[in-house]
């Protein structure tokens, strides 16, 4: 029976994905030459040492694997996502940020599902929590007048529908 030496294998699966790039588990398990099983017991090592990272992303039930630094090139793995996941991705890269309870049930589903590319962020109020998506590469300090520019329509409408509701009661 042939010895493998599991630390070179491991070594060669980092350097492959520094050097290339981001790549799915089971594609670097035919090109070593490994089993799939031993493969995902290497990568998941390297996770845990926080050498790799796992994608969002999964080709069948393999997942893509990357390190520190290679998040934009996700983004040429953006087929591999479901349909909805590919809108909320397309819907956001345009819009940049994007009010939670202000879009379609699917959308706010595909988003909470693209860790990769999309940052939550709760924003609280005197009386109210809401939750923002934001856009992977863009600042806070970039989205932060959009988002005051909405919690501020959204106070003056509700402040506005108690007045009108006053008044109607005052008139009866």
């Amino acid at each position: 029976m042939q010895k493998t030496d599991f630390v070179a294998i491991k070594n060669k699966i980092y350097e492959e994905i520094t050097i290339n790039g981001p790549n799915f588990s089971s594609a670097l398990a035919i090109k070593l030459g490994i089993p799939s099983l031993f493969a995902s017991a290497l990568f998941s090592e390297l996770v845990n040492e926080k050498k790799l990272k796992v994608s969002c992303i999964k080709a069948g039930e393999s997942p893509l694997y990357y390190v520190e630094g290679q998040e934009t090139k996700l983004e040429n793995f953006v087929g591999y996502l479901t349909e909805e996941q590919q809108k909320a991705y397309k819907l956001l890269s345009v819009k940049k940020l994007i009010l939670d309870d202000s879009e379609r049930v699917e959308i706010r589903y595909a988003l909470r599902n693209l860790k990769d590319f999309v940052v939550p962020l709760k924003v609280r109020s005197s009386d109210s929590e809401r939750l923002f998506w934001k856009w992977y590469k863009v600042s806070n300090d970039e989205v932060m007048s959009t988002i005051r520019k909405i919690m501020i329509k959204q106070v003056s409408i509700n402040e506005g529908r108690k007045t009108n509701f006053r008044r109607k009661n005052l008139k009866s």
